[in-house]
């Protein structure tokens, strides 16, 4: 059994293996979307916001 700590004082206790591999899983899962998915969507409003309030001297 392994006690995993998502966050401070927030923990998924008593994980077997299959557990574990479930909870990695899901990790991977979020991790890929964060980095296909929201981070390319964040960069481009980015852009567009400097785009539409670029500074003028």
């Amino acid at each position: 059994m392994v006690n995993l700590q998502v966050s401070v004082g927030r923990w998924i206790l008593g994980l077997d293996p299959d557990g574990l591999a479930d909870i990695a899983t899901k990790l991977r899962a979020h991790a890929d979307l964060l980095d296909h998915t929201v981070r390319p969507t964040l960069v481009a409003a980015r852009d567009d916001w400097a785009a539409h309030h670029a500074e003028t001297p």
